[in-house]
This record gives C-alpha cells, sequence and structure tokens, in this order.
C-alpha cells in the first residue's frame, strides 16, 4: 500500500562497510535538515567536477536554498546525510528516496564525496535507501545515470537493477523492490 505521509524507518541508521563494523567501517545515516545545507554545499565545493557532473548531469556547484528545502520535505519523501561514525560533524554525501507522480514509485539519488568512492560506501547506502523505500510501502525504485557513469553501472548490476535507455545520453535504472 503507498502511503502518502510519515513512513515507518528508523530517523538514524548504522550502514556498516564492507570489513567489519569498527568505528571508521561505520556509517551514520540521519535525515536532512533544512539546517545542513551549508555543509551540502561544502560537501559540493569538495567534490570533483566529474563527481557533480555524474551526479546531476551538469557540474553544479551547490544547491538553491530552496532546491534543499524540497528536497527535506517529508511529504515528498526521505532525504538522508552520511556521515562517518569517527568523525560525525563531517558529511560525506547524501541521497535521497522521492516520492514520484506515480503511486508506489520512488526515485532513489545519491552523492558521495570523491575520497568515499570506491570503498562500498555507495553500495552500503543504496542499501539503507531500498530499505528506506520498502518502509515507505514503494512497489518499485528508479533513478537516472549517464551512460558514460562507469561506477553507477558497476553498482547497478551488483544490486541487480536494471538498465535500460530512457533519453538520449541518460539511462534509467529500476528495480522493483520485492527483487531486493
Amino acid at each position: 500500500m503507498y502511503r502518502s505521509g510519515a513512513d515507518t524507518a528508523p530517523e538514524t541508521a548504522v550502514c556498516a562497510l564492507p570489513g567489519g563494523r569498527s568505528p571508521e567501517k561505520l556509517l551514520l545515516v540521519r535525515a536532512g535538515r533544512v539546517a545542513d545545507l551549508p555543509m551540502i554545499n561544502d560537501l559540493h565545493r569538495r567534490a570533483s567536477h566529474g563527481s557533480r557532473l555524474a551526479r546531476y548531469h551538469s557540474p553544479r556547484e551547490a544547491l538553491r536554498p530552496a532546491e534543499w528545502r524540497l528536497l527535506t520535505d517529508p511529504a515528498r519523501g526521505w532525504t538522508g546525510v552520511l556521515v562517518p561514525q569517527s568523525a560525525p560533524g563531517r558529511l560525506i554525501g547524501f541521497g535521497s528516496v522521492l516520492r514520484t507522480a506515480t503511486p508506489g514509485i520512488v526515485e532513489a539519488s545519491t552523492f558521495l564525496v570523491d575520497e568515499w568512492q570506491g570503498l562500498g560506501v555507495g553500495e552500503a547506502f543504496a542499501r539503507c535507501q531500498l530499505e528506506r523505500a520498502r518502509a515507505m510501502d514503494a512497489r518499485a525504485v528508479e533513478g537516472w545515470i549517464r551512460p558514460d557513469n562507469i561506477k553507477a553501472r558497476r553498482l547497478a548490476a551488483r544490486l541487480g537493477l536494471a538498465l535500460t535507455p530512457a533519453t538520449e545520453g541518460v539511462l534509467r535504472v529500476t528495480m522493483t523492490i520485492g527483487d531486493a
């Protein structure tokens, strides 16, 4: 059943990276807040041009306050921020699971600063996002990536997501929730 309101997932979660549960291998995931915008924009400044291009399909350097307010509006879904347990004041990424116009379908997206890519963070966070989608009673998750985003394509393959051409220069990534 599709819910238009709150979901049942916990406010803060812990995602373990591959290789253990020591503090340096644990990430805290908490709901993003409007007040996080300065940290979000600092994250964008620390990220490479290529990472910003992969996430937004353009090399944006910051989010506008209105955009961040929409991403953190619980009525639209959920946006979580990632911080290492060993450095709780340092934001390393964020991602969203947002309702679409189609009931039961949510759109997921993730942005990680470069030095945390390739360490299993994206996969661990994607699994947290799938749990969030389940808590929102979603039937399916979708996302959009550039065909040249090899890291995202590899992650999609590891998670068993389907890749289909959507428009010129964009691939649609989908998963039926029951598949995960």
